[in-house]
């Protein structure tokens, strides 16, 4: 497989490079008075960080890896049990300490008091494994095409 794909025009989408290239575009129009006001804001979802890549190159294990790995595992688990443990514990403290505090108020409050209020994500999980690299040259400059 070439490591150029077909690209996949959709609605308001661009996907290239085999999805690792994605470019949205939103246009927005409307009138006031005579005027005439058109928007385009374009978004572009880069490539993944390398370091999510490495399963894709994980080859076939032998019998002695994997007792290796087993052996590793009955050390490590009940280990990560009992460090885990008192992670849940800070966890549960947090959450008692902040039941008491009047922060749910607060937020109620200003839910009721905002027409304008956020309720949305501040980013997406593509966005926040998006790598700042591009992994080809030819995609910066697909990028720089599409936008």
């Amino acid at each position: 497989m070439s490591v150029l794909s077909d690209r996949d025009v959709s609605g308001n989408k661009i996907h290239d490079w085999e999805h690792e290239l994605i470019l949205s575009c939103f246009v927005r129009c409307y009138i006031r008075g005579k005027s005439l006001f058109i928007e385009l804001n374009r978004y572009l979802l880069t490539p993944t960080a390398e370091h999510y890549h490495g399963i894709d190159n994980v080859g076939v294990r032998d019998w002695k890896d994997s007792l290796e790995k087993a052996g590793a595992s009955l050390i490590a688990g009940p280990l990560t049990t009992m460090v885990s443990s008192l992670f849940v514990l800070n966890i549960i403290t947090k959450w008692v300490s902040e039941l008491w505090k009047l922060k749910e108020q607060d937020l109620n409050r200003e839910i009721k008091n905002s027409i304008q209020f956020n309720y949305g994500a501040q980013s997406t999980i593509r966005q926040s494994t998006s790598s700042p690299q591009f992994a080809h040259y030819f995609q910066k400059l697909d990028s720089i095409m599409y936008l």
